[in-house]
């Protein structure tokens, strides 16, 4: 970027005023990836297609996740900037590769808060029939998804420290009650490990036998384990960022990955009986209540609906600081608009966009029940595809030499070279492999309709040749507005006025 614009006044010192801490970093991140949240909402698709054994493509998952976590470590100990992923494809990249896997990368979020609000209807129509507004779960599934995400949206206007407030007690309560979760089903176990490897018959139909079975289930875990990297995204609202957003992705990673599996592998042991057929359409709720009783099954399910709240919270938080980074860069439409913050260093256009096109996107559940299951497979191929945006082109990096910034020497976080290219080399692959498993058209997954079964082979091309199309046509011709520089020198001066030594 040898040329740029003139930047803009908001943007010269970054998004907010540091009032984020190492907690609350690990909070944005933990909240985002929810991972009660995740098991509550899609536990019954791994039940459904692949039996108890479904459970053991988590560690899978939580493998490829945890090898790009670990290159993600690396670019936020020397990228700590809004937009996390959008940028280092930029830094790394340059700026149409930038733009490409930024454009990827927002789309992403934008299809997964909507997913998530969506998963209120789980919990509060059990909690209170006032909740029920309509007696079609799709319907009232929108309407109940609707004021979460209205809730949420005015949680992150009012600001960074009561989001990270909110939010860092929503994450207290959803740790206390994992482990009240854990401790409960441990004490009602009615099976040996060996039902661990049950399959149910699943098997059968498939090419593939058992492995085929388990690569549709594996849609349950791929779904728990992203976002991981909320916490890079909120990099310039955290305090000393180099250090606290590369340990709270490493960290909420790990404890999601860790916890996830003791549930996933408690819930199996006390299935009263392995062919209940609620086991498969509703999932985790109907276990924990058929086992656990209707009280104490009650006081969880209020747990699990303040999770998906602080979920929702830290997503749209995610999705408001990629909008706005991209914004403040004139990358996007109207970035002029979408790249300020007000008074107290709110992105409100930012936030606002992700609230309206969360209900357009609600509004397609309407009427159309499988549409959650193509809505989350979109959210999912499309991080993935922005998360090997980044991976790519650091692997490419690495064959260069980089990092070579001296960052382990002042005590950023660094994998020794071999490794890092071995990691790096695995999280590419790791990627291919679970785009093609995610793409490939199911009847049993998406639907018995071609344009269902095909949502994702036709969508995917589509949406992402828009963005290309749209960065060739528009944005290329547009000299850029060099944000970046700007603000990685003004947390160096931060850095300085606090340790005048370095």
């Amino acid at each position: 970027m040898s040329s740029s614009a003139q930047l803009p006044e908001t943007a010269a010192a970054g998004l907010s005023r540091r009032s984020m801490g190492a907690f609350s970093a690990f909070a944005a991140s933990f909240s985002g990836l929810s991972v009660i949240t995740g098991l509550f909402q899609v536990w019954f698709i791994g039940y459904a297609f692949a039996g108890p054994g479904f459970i053991w493509f988590w560690p899978v998952v939580f493998a490829g996740q945890l090898a790009v976590a670990l290159v993600f470590a690396e670019m936020a100990a020397r990228f700590p900037l809004a937009g996390s992923a959008y940028q280092w494809g930029k830094l790394l990249g340059g700026r149409a590769w930038g733009w490409n896997t930024g454009w990827l990368y927002l789309l992403a979020q934008l299809l997964t808060l909507p997913a998530v609000v969506v998963a209120m209807q789980l919990t509060l129509p059990s909690l209170w029939s006032g909740f029920s507004f309509s007696d079609d779960f799709a319907k009232n599934a929108v309407i109940l998804g609707i004021i979460a995400l209205a809730v949420v949206t005015v949680i992150n206007l009012a600001g960074v420290r009561i989001m990270a407030l909110v939010n860092n007690i929503g994450v207290a309560a959803e740790i206390l009650s994992i482990v009240a979760l854990i401790a409960l089903l441990a004490i009602h176990l009615t099976r040996g490990p060996e039902v661990l490897v049950e399959t149910n018959g699943t098997e059968a139909g498939h090419s593939w036998g058992y492995l085929g079975a388990l690569l549709v289930a594996g849609f349950m875990s791929l779904y728990n384990m992203y976002a991981f990297d909320t916490a890079a995204t909120l990099a310039e609202e955290t305090q000393d960022p180099q250090r606290n957003a590369p340990r709270a992705v490493l960290r909420s990673l790990i404890a999601a990955g860790v916890i996830g599996m003791i549930v996933l592998v408690l819930s199996i042991m006390v299935i009263p009986d392995l062919t209940a057929p609620e086991l498969s359409t509703e999932g985790l709720p109907f276990l924990i209540k058929t086992v656990l009783g209707n009280t104490v099954g009650t006081l969880l399910l209020i747990s699990v609906t303040v999770a998906i709240l602080v979920c929702a919270l830290a997503l749209q938080a995610w999705s408001a600081r990629t909008v706005f980074a991209m914004g403040r860069d004139g990358e996007l439409p109207g970035g002029n608009a979408l790249g300020r913050v007000n008074a107290s260093k709110v992105p409100v256009r930012a936030t606002l966009v992700t609230a309206v096109v969360g209900l357009l996107i609600l509004a397609i559940n309407l009427n159309n029940a499988k549409a959650f299951n193509v809505i989350v497979a979109l959210g999912i191929v499309f991080i993935y595809l922005a998360y090997l945006g980044v991976t790519l082109v650091g692997l490419r990096r690495r064959a260069e030499g980089w990092p070579h910034d001296g960052g382990k020497a002042e005590g950023l976080f660094t994998m020794p070279r071999p490794v890092g290219r071995l990691v790096n080399g695995f999280a590419v692959a790791y990627g291919v492999l679970m785009l093609v498993n995610l793409a490939w058209p199911r009847q049993e997954f998406y639907g018995s309709e071609w344009y269902q079964q095909y949502a994702v082979i036709i969508f995917v091309p589509v949406l992402t040749l828009v963005g290309v199309l749209y960065f060739v046509l528009v944005q290329r011709r547009r000299v850029p507005i060099d944000v970046t520089s700007a603000v990685l020198e003004d947390e160096l001066r931060r850095e300085v006025e606090q340790d005048p030594t370095r």
